[in-house]
């Protein structure tokens, strides 16, 4: 069974598409014995062939070195396609963070990971002090927040498990605080129709 690669179409998730397009042509050249036999000027051809040509832009001011080597080829596309960014303003946006209403927690816990990513942390920091922060300095339930504040060691698998348990007891309060105002009114509503 033969695997395409799609070629990479102009866009505001150019970046995204690019990580998935190394995916597929690494794919593509290494599980197929006729091209994982290819030379690299070869497989680099192929590279550039299958980006497709609305995005030829991003190899054609490769130099010719370079574009005889899907390695350094892929770093040339990836620094063009990554944005620069400033370590301090990332840091400052990622203080903004705030989960949006009805947000899951592992979601917002994701959102913030990925955000991390662009904050110029050295590899190995663990930056899940920073999540743990964001998600409890925000919160509008002060008996919750204290409770975490009391915490010795505050871990954010702790975090997320118990905001996930206390957002689902506050949703099923809500239901049953529903119920009982629709009870109360049948039987209000019973009580006076009887007179």
């Amino acid at each position: 069974m033969e695997t395409s690669v799609k070629p990479l179409v102009p866009g505001d998730d150019l970046l995204r598409q690019w990580k998935f397009f190394q995916w597929q042509f690494d794919g593509y050249i290494t599980f197929n014995e006729v091209r994982s036999a290819w030379s690299k000027e070869n497989q680099a051809k192929a590279l550039m062939h299958l980006i497709g040509i609305d995005c030829a832009y991003l190899y054609e001011t490769a130099t010719a070195a370079v574009k005889k080597d899907p390695d350094e080829l892929k770093k040339h596309i990836t620094g063009i396609l990554k944005p620069v960014t400033n370590d301090c303003f990332e840091r400052f946006t990622f203080k903004q963070m705030v989960r949006k209403e009805g947000e899951d927690v592992n979601r917002f816990v994701a959102r913030c990971r990925e955000k991390l990513e662009r904050c110029g942390y050295p590899a190995g920091y663990s930056t899940d002090f920073l999540i743990v922060d964001a998600l409890v300095h925000p919160l509008q339930d002060l008996v919750l927040q204290q409770h975490f504040f009391r915490m010795k060691d505050l871990k954010l698998e702790k975090v997320t498990e118990e905001l996930q348990i206390h957002e689902s007891g506050q949703a099923q309060m809500r239901e049953v605080q529903s119920c009982r105002a629709k009870v109360n009114t049948v039987s209000c509503t019973m009580k006076y129709s009887r007179k």
